[in-house]
């Protein structure tokens, strides 16, 4: 997403085309390249398709069989979406001298999914969506060429079924650069836009390049390739000399909200470092959704690491703008009010600054209850997501499922000058939560960091969908 997918698209338009004199100064443009023009079959899904999506297939054809001239209305009419498609594909072949034709889709995978938190619908429209692709797999005679883009990577059997000449290039080190900003690129492209940056931040030419690849840089997208920069976000930002969140700004997958919002297997906590086997890139299903991959497949993971040994991934945010901006976009999706709840973690801010946990409870069961009912909030883990969520915004230092010799601590939050130390429940009590912090002694090995321990049993009531009860301790004479 934002990486120039279908920049690259127009590219290939332009060069199948045969448009030599736009590519000048290029390298294919001194090539052997033969700059012979094709026929061109060009889709974009990138649109909102409310109506009927077999009637937009149809029309986007039409539009190109009359620019081609070859458009007959009867068989616009009587022939089925597929068999136009073919008819479509035929018919520029034979028309432009049986030269073969060039089929480029942008955003393949959209109309799924705009519907993807509606299975029936998802399921027609991959249905539909695989009836196209696949006329192009007994037509190698007329095509030349057939690129697609996209955000995810539905399974070839599931939309493209049996088109085995399909090269997913996704995850292919040869092309893990194709797309984005290259830390050479930036180097030798961007200096003079670096020194003006800097000067306009008031900051060294290191120091302000060091914060532009913190910000921007950190995609992955094969294991042992370079990262790279996304260039929507770093093209704005020499625009408007600002560090800024860009991405984000230019639309949010909804999609991706919903789909987190539905999902009680989703741990926020452990998106800074999950890992997935090499398989589940490759799975992808309506039926058989896995979050963590689709939100590699969206940008807002990447990969930090691969383990030989098991096959492993290791997944994180690429960058300091996702990561921030991910859980501020998640946080408000999940809220009735936006604006409540930007004012409740103003609210905590303040009361942490007094070290005021009354206040603290008071505001987060606020929180609770401008939750979403759509959000699955129902077991302990849940509750914890969404207070990992709170406390990450509100820019404090905090561990979920802290490991030690005897348990598991269920969160600590560090301040400046206090340790608190949460254990959770549900349909429980306070005083129970709070017994097991103190029996396991999860607070001694914070002791010798001089700072004040609190100690915090907080209870959620499932029915009630929030707190509660709460107690709270503070550990002395230690």
């Amino acid at each position: 997403r934002r990486f120039g997918k279908s920049t690259l698209l127009s590219t290939l338009y332009e060069v199948f085309m045969g448009n030599k004199e736009l590519f000048k100064d290029q390298w294919i443009y001194h090539s052997d390249w033969g700059w012979q023009k094709f026929p061109i079959i060009r889709i974009d899904f990138n649109v909102a398709i409310d109506d009927d999506l077999t009637f937009y297939i149809k029309d986007a054809l039409k539009n190109i069989a009359i620019t081609y001239d070859i458009f007959n209305e009867d068989d616009f009419i009587a022939l089925p979406y597929s068999i136009y498609f073919r008819s479509i594909i035929t018919k520029l072949f034979t028309k432009c001298n049986k030269q073969q034709v060039v089929i480029l889709i942008d955003e393949y995978d959209k109309p799924i999914l705009d519907v993807i938190d509606d299975f029936t619908e998802a399921k027609t429209r991959r249905d539909i969506l695989k009836g196209f692709y696949t006329v192009i797999k007994g037509l190698d005679a007329y095509v030349r060429f057939v690129f697609l883009t996209g955000v995810t990577r539905f399974s070839k059997v599931g939309v493209f079924s049996g088109l085995n000449n399909l090269d997913d290039i996704s995850m292919d080190n040869r092309y893990a650069s194709i797309c984005g900003i290259t830390q050479e690129e930036l180097n030798k492209y961007f200096t003079g836009y670096i020194e003006v940056l800097a000067t306009q931040q008031n900051m060294s030419y290191d120091d302000c390049a060091l914060k532009i690849k913190e910000w921007y840089n950190g995609f992955c997208f094969c294991k042992n390739s370079q990262s790279v920069y996304n260039p929507y976000s770093t093209i704005n930002l020499f625009q408007k000399n600002d560090f800024s969140n860009y991405w984000f700004t230019s639309g949010n997958p909804s999609f991706l909200m919903k789909l987190i919002k539905k999902d009680a297997n989703v741990e926020l906590f452990q998106l800074d470092e999950c890992k997935l086997n090499a398989s589940q890139f490759d799975s992808f299903e309506i039926d058989d959704l896995n979050i963590n991959a689709i939100l590699f497949q969206a940008g807002y993971l990447t990969i930090k690491g691969y383990i030989e040994k098991s096959e492993r991934y290791i997944l994180s945010y690429p960058n300091y703008e996702i990561n921030k901006s991910f859980k501020e976009n998640l946080f408000d999706a999940f809220g009735k009010s936006r604006s409540s709840n930007q004012s409740y973690l103003n609210k905590i801010v303040d009361a942490f600054e007094k070290n005021d946990i009354e206040t603290i409870i008071y505001y987060l069961k606020q929180i609770f209850l401008n939750i979403d009912y759509d959000v699955k909030v129902s077991k302990e883990k849940h509750y914890q997501s969404i207070i990992y969520l709170i406390f990450q915004l509100l820019g404090y230092q905090i561990t979920m499922e802290y490991k030690t010799n005897i348990g598991r601590i269920d969160a600590i939050i560090q301040t400046d000058d206090n340790i608190y130390i949460f254990e959770f429940k549900v349909d429980q009590t306070a005083q129970k939560a709070l017994e097991q912090i103190k029996n396991k002694s999860y607070y001694e090995r914070f002791v010798s960091t001089k700072k004040s321990i609190f100690l915090i049993g907080v209870n959620f009531n499932s029915e009630l969908r929030n707190i509660d009860d709460y107690i709270l301790e503070q550990v002395v004479d230690l």
